[in-house]
């Protein structure tokens, strides 16, 4: 067990493994009000020797500030673009399942209405309905779906449902569908993806790619979400490739794509092009301002932590709104 440290024992620690404090009160109002487990534990060992022990040369509380808060930075902007994206596929979703089924307003908790039955769209379907009845059931409860519930009845649409489920239930929803609905889904994206390209696109935007796609984008929301670190995230899985989107960033088949970087490009196929060039160049700024605040490492010692390219920021230009 460790036992409690105060700020100034914090901070003579920190001293003894050759940090550099430039500025004592501001180092302990720092620390104070985020936490000297999440700060130094989470992102000194960027600036630490391989024994992560002894901070390296040069490095300064400051730096580690500085990446602290570029990360959080990040996060932010991932996680609002995260929430159009969701904003955008559940939408789809709804309005091409409904038009599917447009005499059966509960279509969807209907297992005749999937490509499979098994266990885990039973606990899905299962999931929609307890999602139904605690809105609708709670008396001191204020929400779209009781309200219709109450003027049209227990039938509940799924465009009235959508915006209650998690991004995991809709992506589950989609990988259930029948080929036909995941083609309209896949489809109906399209208009997305020509608006951030240079040119039309000439394949198909398949439903496999896209259910990848989702996979991915739900763990990196997951990560900002929750307030976990990014900084080093990828997961055993990749994305499937894409070749007229991957191909323009010269990456490879067989290429592990599973890193921010692969969110940060396959977001353009579910953002308008105003949306994904206002976090193409929110990245972009803070990336650049980090670069400059860096002294004792180099940005690419970051960049790699993200799934960039050595010096991204410097070689990729920021993108115009229209």
């Amino acid at each position: 067990m460790q036992n409690f440290r105060n700020l100034d024992d914090q901070l003579s620690i920190l001293r003894n493994r050759g940090l550099i404090i430039d500025d004592d009160n501001r180092a302990r109002d720092y620390l104070l009000t985020n936490n000297y487990h999440t700060i130094i534990n989470g992102y000194s060992k960027f600036f630490m020797l391989d024994d992560e022990k002894t901070y390296i040369e040069h490095a300064t509380f400051d730096e580690i500030t500085h990446l602290y808060i570029f990360e959080k930075e990040i996060k932010s902007a991932l996680f609002n673009a995260l929430a159009e994206t969701e904003h955008h596929i559940k939408s789809i979703l709804a309005y091409n399942f409904a038009e599917e089924h447009p005499l059966n307003i509960s279509a969807y908790l209907d297992e005749g209405s999937y490509s499979k039955s098994d266990s885990d769209l039973k606990y899905l379907i299962n999931n929609l309905k307890d999602t139904l009845r605690s809105n609708i059931n709670n008396e001191k409860a204020n929400n779209s779906l009781k309200d219709y519930s109450e003027e049209h009845g227990q039938e509940v649409p799924i465009w009235v449902l959508i915006d209650y489920l998690t991004f995991g239930q809709t992506a589950k929803i989609i990988i259930y569908l029948p080929e036909n609905l995941q083609n309209k889904i896949a489809f109906s994206l399209t208009s997305f993806i020509n608006a951030n390209a240079p040119t039309p696109l000439k394949d198909p935007f398949y439903p496999n790619v896209l259910i990848s796609f989702l996979e991915h984008l739900r763990r990196v929301r997951n990560v900002c979400a929750h307030n976990n670190q990014l900084l080093g995230f990828s997961w055993h899985g990749s994305v499937k490739y894409f070749p007229e989107l991957h191909e323009r960033y010269d990456i490879s088949v067989g290429e592990s794509q599973n890193s921010v970087y692969t969110a940060l490009i396959i977001l353009q196929c579910f953002l308008s092009q105003t949306q994904y060039a206002i976090l193409h160049n929110t990245i972009h700024k803070r990336i650049n301002t980090l670069d400059n605040r860096l002294k004792s490492i180099s940005i690419n010692k970051i960049l790699a932590c993200l799934g960039f390219p050595e010096n991204w920021h410097r070689l990729t230009a920021k993108i115009a709104q229209k």
